[in-house]
C-alpha cells in the first residue's frame, strides 16, 4: 500500500501536512506557533538533513539568512524565520549552541533531535 503525503505550496517552498499536523500537537495557548508554515518548512530541511546524513551527533552551522533566502525562498522575513527557529528549538525539535572551536565566531550550529521529533 502506497503512502500518500499531502503537500502544500506557498510561493515555491512545499509543505508536508505531516510536518504541520506534528507541529500542531505540540503548539498550545501558552506556547503557539508563530507560523505553522514557515515552522513546517524549516521543520522538513532540518529532517531531510538530518536522514540524508544519517548522523546524530552533527552539528550544522547556518546562519537565519541562509535558511531565510535558500531553504525558504525568501518566502517569509528574517524576524518570521528567527521566532520560527527559536520556537522550534523551545520545543525540542533542535537545539543550537554557538562555534565550541571558535568563540568569536556568532554564527549557530544547529542539531536536530529526531527522537523528539518522531
Amino acid at each position: 500500500m502506497a503512502t500518500v503525503i499531502k503537500l502544500h505550496k506557498i510561493g515555491d517552498v512545499v509543505i508536508r501536512n505531516e510536518y504541520l499536523n506534528r507541529l500542531r500537537l505540540v503548539e498550545s495557548i501558552n506556547n503557539p506557533c508563530p507560523d505553522l508554515h514557515c515552522c513546517a518548512a524549516i521543520l522538513y530541511y532540518w529532517v531531510a538533513l538530518s536522514t540524508q546524513i544519517d548522523d546524530e551527533s552533527l552539528w550544522i552551522q547556518v546562519t537565519i539568512d541562509d535558511i531565510k533566502e535558500h531553504i525558504l525562498l525568501d518566502t517569509w522575513g528574517r524576524n518570521k524565520v528567527t521566532n520560527c527557529m527559536k520556537w522550534l528549538e523551545f520545543i525540542g525539535f533542535i537545539t543550537s549552541r554557538n562555534n565550541p572551536d571558535y568563540k568569536h565566531d556568532r554564527t549557530l550550529q544547529y542539531s536536530v533531535n529526531m527522537n523528539k521529533i518522531n
